[in-house]
C-alpha cells in the first residue's frame, strides 16, 4: 500500500534529476554501443568571450582531489576523468596532445563523502558531491573558468548491506560525470552530451542522457535516444533516454516508444515510470498512450506505476470520457491504494470532472484514512468547497447544486 506522501517522492525524484543505481556499483563495464564516429572538423566553442573560437589540439591537464582507495581498487575505482574527457571530445573531432597545442584546458576536481546516519546501522556515506572547475586558456584570449559541480544526496534509508561504511565507497561515480558534462556543454554546447550518452561505460552514458533531459530539446535526437531506450542493457541509461524523450514532444517514433515501454511487464518498473512521467511531460499530443496508462492504473500488479499513470491520464486526457470514466472506475473498484491514486489524479484535474463528486462522497466512507484524505482533498479542489472528511455535509451540498 503506497500512502500519499511516498507517491510523491517517487515522482519527485522520476522528475528530478534522472534515475541513478542504487547501492555499490559495478566495476566492470557493458557491451560498448556502437559510438558516433569522429566528427572530421573539430566543433567552435560556445562559451561566452570564445563563442565561434575553434581549436583542433587541447592539452589536458586534470588535478582531482577523491577520499584516498585501497591499492587494489585504485585502477577500477578513480574518476576517470582525463580518459573520459579525451574520449568525448575526441568523438567531436579535438585531439590531444602533450605541447604545441591550440589551447590548454585545467580540470580541477574535489570529492567530498556525504555521510548519514541511519537507525539500526549507523554512519552510511551514501551520498557524495564534487567541486571544481574547468579553466581554458589560449594564446590571445581572455581565460576562461567556468564553475562545475554536481551532488547525489544519501537516501532516507538504506539497508545493512548497502552501507557504505569507508569514505571511499561513495557514490562518487554518480556525481562526477555530471559534473564534467556540464562544464564541457558550457563549452561545446549539445554536441557534448549527444556523443557522450553513447559512451562505454554507464556512468558516463547516463549522465549525459540525464544532461540532455534537462537542456532544451536537440532536433533530430529523437531516434539515437530511441534506440538506447529498446536495447542498452542497463537500466538506469534506458530510464534516462526515456526521461530525455519526454522532451521531444510528439518527435516521429517517440510516443509508440514510451508506449512499448509501459507495456512490456519484463521491464525495470523504474524505466516504466519515467516513461509515464514522460507521457505526461508530452500532454494531450500523447493522447495514444491513454489506453495503457488506464491498464497501468486498474492492474493491482503495478500498483506503485498507478500514481504516475493517473498524474500522466490527468495531464494527457483531462476532458475526455475515456479517461473521466477510467478514473471514476477506479476509485470504486479499485484497490486502496488505487484509489487514493483515483482521487488524487481527478482532484487534479479539478472542475472539469465535476460530475464525480458523487462517486467521491462515497469514498468518504472508505476503511482507510488515506484514501478519505484524498477524496476530501479532491472534492475541494473540484468544487472549491471545504467540508472535510463530512460526508452529510457534501451530500447536502451536492443535492442544492442539482
Amino acid at each position: 500500500m503506497m500512502k500519499r506522501g511516498a507517491v510523491l517522492l517517487l515522482i519527485l525524484m522520476v522528475l528530478a534529476g534522472g534515475i541513478l543505481a542504487c547501492g555499490k556499483e559495478s566495476t566492470s563495464s557493458p557491451t560498448p554501443t556502437p559510438t558516433m564516429g569522429t566528427t572530421p572538423t573539430p566543433l567552435p566553442l560556445q562559451a561566452s568571450g570564445w563563442g565561434g573560437v575553434t581549436v583542433q589540439t587541447i592539452c589536458l591537464e586534470v588535478e582531482q582531489s577523491f577520499p584516498e582507495m585501497p591499492p587494489e581498487l585504485k585502477d577500477v575505482a578513480t574518476p576517470k576523468i582525463s580518459e573520459t574527457t579525451q574520449r568525448i571530445l575526441g568523438e567531436l573531432g579535438l585531439q590531444f596532445v602533450d605541447d604545441s597545442c591550440d589551447a590548454t584546458m585545467v580540470i580541477t576536481m574535489t570529492g567530498q563523502a556525504i555521510a548519514e546516519e541511519y537507525q539500526g546501522i549507523g554512519r552510511c556515506y551514501e551520498g557524495a558531491q564534487v567541486n571544481g572547475e574547468i579553466l581554458l586558456t589560449a594564446s590571445g584570449r581572455t581565460p576562461l573558468t567556468l564553475s562545475i559541480s554536481s551532488s547525489h544526496p544519501p537516501p532516507s534509508m538504506v539497508s545493512y548491506e548497502q552501507c557504505n561504511k569507508e569514505l571511499f565507497e561513495a557514490p562518487f561515480s554518480l556525481v562526477w560525470p555530471q559534473a564534467l558534462l556540464d562544464g564541457l556543454t558550457q563549452l561545446w554546447g549539445p554536441q557534448v552530451p549527444i556523443a557522450a550518452m553513447w559512451d562505454e561505460e554507464w556512468i558516463v552514458s547516463t549522465a549525459a542522457l540525464s544532461l540532455l533531459g534537462s537542456i532544451e530539446p536537440v532536433e533530430g535526437i529523437a531516434p539515437a535516444l530511441i534506440q538506447i531506450l529498446e536495447s542498452d542493457e542497463w537500466y538506469m541509461v534506458r530510464a534516462n533516454a526515456a526521461r530525455a524523450l519526454g522532451g521531444m514532444g510528439a518527435e516521429e517514433g517517440v510516443i509508440p516508444a514510451l508506449i512499448q515501454v509501459l507495456e512490456d511487464e519484463h521491464e525495470d518498473d523504474s524505466v516504466r515510470g519515467v516513461a509515464a512521467v514522460a507521457l505526461m511531460q508530452i500532454g494531450p499530443e500523447a493522447a495514444e498512450a491513454v489506453p495503457v496508462l488506464i491498464q497501468v492504473l486498474t492492474d493491482e500488479n503495478d500498483f506503485w506505476l498507478s500514481p504516475l499513470a493517473a498524474q500522466a491520464l490527468a495531464q494527457i486526457g483531462p476532458e475526455t470520457t475515456e479517461v473521466f470514466s477510467a478514473l471514476v472506475r477506479a476509485l470504486e473498484e479499485g484497490n486502496s491504494s488505487i484509489r487514493e491514486t483515483a482521487a488524487e489524479a481527478l482532484g487534479q484535474i479539478g472542475p472539469e470532472v465535476m460530475e464525480s463528486v458523487p462517486a467521491l462522497i462515497q469514498v468518504l466512507g472508505d476503511e482507510y484514512a488515506f484514501v478519505r484524505e484524498a477524496a476530501a482533498e479532491a472534492l475541494t479542489a473540484i468544487t472549491s468547497q471545504d467540508f472535510g472528511e463530512d460526508a452529510g455535509a457534501w451530500q447536502e451540498w451536492w443535492e442544492e447544486q442539482q
